[in-house]
Order: structure tokens, then sequence, then C-alpha cells
């Protein structure tokens, strides 16, 4: 779920060599995941990061994104903290997960990918994400897409939790991702 999250705010700019920043206030990482075959929403409410991205070069562009893993909410103080622990993000030992883009590849209209690495847990994946970025009235951009992640790869849900006949592996993340002009 962190790689969707961490590929979209990447992927939002404006100008060519420069980092614009992410506009958090307008902008969020949620996800849904199941839980004993029920829907479990959430999202990251603390992450920031800055994004090169030029649609004319998008090869040329890259971003980073941070997400503060302390910062997840799913609606319940209970579920928070157990996310919170070891044997899924340990936020004690591991306060943040990147992502780090290298290239954008052109889709077609305002569609794109971002190809990049994802870093939860000591553990890093090679991820491709799609993402539609739109130019808004105010010259800022912004990005929005959805994805799928697998949890078990980067140790998310040990011990017990790593049943996915108890917690699905696949994670669904939905981003809408700001950058200012």
């Amino acid at each position: 779920m962190n790689r969707l999250l961490l590929s979209l705010a990447l992927i939002l700019t404006t100008l060519p060599g420069h980092a614009d920043p992410i506009v958090n206030e307008k902008s969020e990482i949620r996800f849904v995941g199941t839980q004993m075959n029920a829907q479990v929403k959430g999202e990251f409410r603390q992450f920031s990061g800055a994004v090169v991205f030029d649609p004319e070069s998008p090869e040329t562009g890259h971003a980073e994104l941070s997400v503060k893993t302390g910062s997840i909410d799913i609606g319940l103080d209970d579920g928070n903290l157990t996310l919170q622990q070891p044997e899924w993000f340990d936020v004690d030992r591991f306060p943040e997960a990147r992502f780090k883009a290298t290239g954008f590849r052109a889709l077609g209209g305002e569609r794109y990918e971002a190809q990049g690495v994802l870093a939860i847990k000591g553990h890093e994946e090679h991820m491709v994400v799609p993402v539609a970025i739109h130019r808004n009235d105010d010259g800022s951009l912004t990005a929005s897409g959805e994805f799928s992640v697998r949890r078990l790869p980067f140790a998310l849900g040990s011990g017990d939790w790593s049943d996915v006949s108890l917690v699905s592996d696949d994670v669904r993340v939905l981003f809408r991702i700001t950058v200012s002009k």
C-alpha cells in the first residue's frame, strides 16, 4: 500500500529540473485492504516530498516521497496502535516509508507511469505506478490514481498476521497528490 502512495506523490511537478514540493492540504494517500472478508479503509496523514516533472520530457523526471508510517489511521485507535507495532510497520525502527522515482513514461493524454523503488521496513521493491497528471488553473499539478501492493514482501503483517485468509496480501492504494507551481 505504501508503494502506491510513494509512487503517486512523486509524479507531480511543473518545471524541468526544478523540484516542486507536495501540498499536503490538497493531497491524500488512502488504502483499502481486507480483513476476515471485511474491507478496512485507512490513510496516511503525514507525508512529504518533491517532484521534478516536465510533460514534454517525462523520462527526465524524478521524485522522492516520504510517508510517516506512524501517521497511519484506520479510524480505530486500537487498530492504529496495532499497525504501528513490529508485526506491521514497526514505526519505532522504521518511522518512514520511501518511494524514489527515477523516471516517468508517457502513455498518452494525461496518463503516465512512474518507475522507481519503494522501501518499507528495510525491504525494497521496484515498482511501476500508473498515474493521471492534470494541470490545475493555478498552475499546480495534481496526480491521481490507484494501484495494488502486496504487503507480505515488505513484512507487513508478520506472525499470525501473515495468514492471507485472515488479512489479504493485496492492498489497494489510492492517491491524489498536488504539487505547487
